[in-house]
């Protein structure tokens, strides 16, 4: 098992932290990096939990399976390439339109301005000519398999970002509402390139950054 990530939690209103109105989103292809921004060239990395409370646990139904391990001792988690990482989120209040952001992001302070991105190895099965990101400030992932997303979900509403000032890869899914019986949210993940990928991460660990954010 090659990769391995730390997790961090935050709740972060995502409105206000880019200045945009409430009824615009990030799309695909839009700039709207900013320092303090979820996706900037240096996203907050302290955990913050917010007024809803906003927690994550890790579901050890996979784990048995050898997707992936978590350690203690680390507190990190260890897993395969295209494996499924079930992640369970938990709020004291559900509203509609809130969603979740997944974002990789370099541990070491050194590297960690660097978008995370994928290696030449792995990405050249999905854009073997490489045209997703072949014009400067336009990403073209969703023609090509997301090809430049490290972290992906299965989720059915997963929607994939791209912040042009800072390159950085992201996805988001709803936090939909708790089914009757349980108090948390589970949403899959994957991730398409392995830490000791030469020309990609190149064995350097990475967090992986989770914000709740409200999209309305």
């Amino acid at each position: 098992m090659e990769s391995f990530i730390t997790f961090k939690e935050e709740y972060i209103p995502y409105d206000q932290l880019c200045q945009v109105p409430h009824n615009e989103l990030i799309e695909q292809n839009e700039a709207t990096s900013n320092e303090s921004s979820p996706t900037g060239t240096l996203p907050p990395m302290d955990e913050y939990k917010g007024p809803l409370d906003f927690e994550l646990l890790l579901d050890g139904a996979t784990s048995s399976k050898n997707s992936w391990v978590y350690s203690i001792l680390l507190h990190k988690v260890f897993m395969d390439i295209n494996k499924i990482l079930l992640v369970q989120f938990k709020i004291n209040s559900f509203t509609p339109g809130l969603r979740v952001r997944a974002l990789p992001v370099y541990s070491l302070v050194d590297v960690r301005q660097k978008p995370v991105n994928r290696c030449t190895v792995h990405s050249v099965l999905d854009d073997p000519e490489r045209l997703a990101h072949r014009e400067h400030n336009l990403c073209k992932c969703n023609e090509y398999n997301w090809v430049g997303h490290v972290v992906q979900s299965t989720h059915s509403d997963a929607r994939y970002d791209y912040d042009l000032q800072s390159g950085r890869h992201s996805v988001t899914t709803p936090l939909d509402a708790v089914q009757p019986g349980c108090d948390t949210v589970t949403v899959p993940y994957f991730f398409t390139c392995m830490t000791s990928c030469v020309s990609g991460m190149n064995r350097n660990a990475i967090n992986l950054i989770f914000t709740l954010e409200n999209m309305r």
